[in-house]
């Protein structure tokens, strides 16, 4: 597995895995005008001429989400709260119906 480093605007950045530099594509903080090289490398290519990186021709699935652990743990609550809405609502009816 390579280990790639990145110059950009913001500066040389790295190593990064192969996975990393393809997340660091997909997330748009590596532009195909960046540079990179590998770390045995001496000379700095454009991004855009990594095989594979910024190819629209190959289909590269972008990597999942990273989900924090505050954000999965609340997200149960518009449900909680919408299905106790329709659970009020639903007793509301059966009651309007039950009386008339």
């Amino acid at each position: 597995m390579a280990q790639w480093y990145c110059k950009t605007l913001k500066g040389i950045d790295g190593p990064f895995s192969d996975k990393e530099l393809i997340r660091l594509r997909h997330d748009g903080k590596l532009c195909e005008t960046d540079y990179v090289r590998e770390r045995s490398a001496e000379n700095w290519i454009v991004a855009k001429r990594v095989k594979g990186l910024f190819d629209t021709s190959q289909s590269i699935p972008p990597p999942p989400p990273v989900i924090s652990d505050s954000v999965r743990a609340w997200s149960w609550v518009p449900i909680a709260i919408f299905g106790g809405a329709a659970f009020v609502v639903s007793l509301v009816v059966i009651a309007m119906i039950g009386s008339s």
